[in-house]
């Protein structure tokens, strides 16, 4: 997709407008690549973004602290990407305490077994400043095992190996999220955010993609139409 002829910043401009004012929109998130690599476009976006009364957040590696405190009054929440096993930027973990926004921690699980409990608990004494958010690895969840929570190995890792305690779970069709103590989240999600019930299509996420495609779920097939629009501006009458 980088390779091929990107949308221009207009485009994105307005598409964020048009989105971010549909009632049922209820948060503008940035994600990647890495939206630190260019301050002065991610500055156009989180403006544009900031303007539609959106909750504004930002996924990253590579947290730039002065950017972030510049704009605090416009930036809701950081979620800055740590993982167990796939080192990326620990060197730059020391920022984090600077940063005047809410920051999670967010750590995709690649290949976590139960053997490796020892590492999680270093990775959450590392991080206990923080809420912690591990997602499981979407191409390990079925619709079968969503809301299986007594076969899960990583809930008993959490609750047997590391003592945990274990405090609730829910979610939607699409996603389930476990919670224990320490504020430490569990995310089962699904490779799809939509699906169909009768004649009603549920949609969870929007995307705007950096070809200048809108779809309504990770999948290019799926662009967004006027209709879908419309229905996302539902107001209740």
């Amino acid at each position: 997709m980088y390779n091929g002829e990107l949308a221009s910043m207009d485009f994105f401009v307005e598409n964020i407008k048009k989105l971010g004012n549909l009632s049922l929109i209820r948060d503008i998130v940035f994600t990647g690549g890495e939206p630190f690599a260019d301050l002065d476009k991610l500055q156009i976006l989180i403006d544009v973004a900031h303007s539609t009364g959106k909750n504004v957040f930002i996924n990253t590696t590579m947290p730039d602290v002065d950017f972030i405190n510049r704009n605090k009054h416009k930036i809701n929440g950081i979620s800055v990407s740590r993982h167990i096993k796939v080192k990326t930027q620990e060197d730059l973990d020391a920022c984090l305490n600077k940063i005047k926004v809410p920051v999670r921690i967010n750590s995709v699980l690649f290949n976590v077994t139960k053997d490796d409990a020892s590492e999680v608990a270093k990775f959450i004494l590392h991080y206990r400043k923080f809420p912690i958010n591990f997602r499981e690895d979407y191409r390990n969840v079925t619709i079968a095992t969503l809301k299986n929570v007594v076969d899960n190995e990583f809930i008993n890792l959490l609750a047997n190996d590391l003592g945990l305690t274990y405090y609730y779970g829910g979610g939607c069709q699409v996603c389930n999220d476990d919670v224990f103590e320490g504020n430490i989240h569990y995310h089962r999600g699904l490779e799809y955010n939509s699906f169909v019930i009768g004649q009603t299509t549920v949609v969870n996420d929007v995307i705007i993609y950096p070809t200048g495609e809108i779809c309504y779920d990770w999948d290019l097939t799926k662009t967004i139409n006027d209709k879908l629009v419309e229905d996302l501006d539902y107001k209740g009458e």
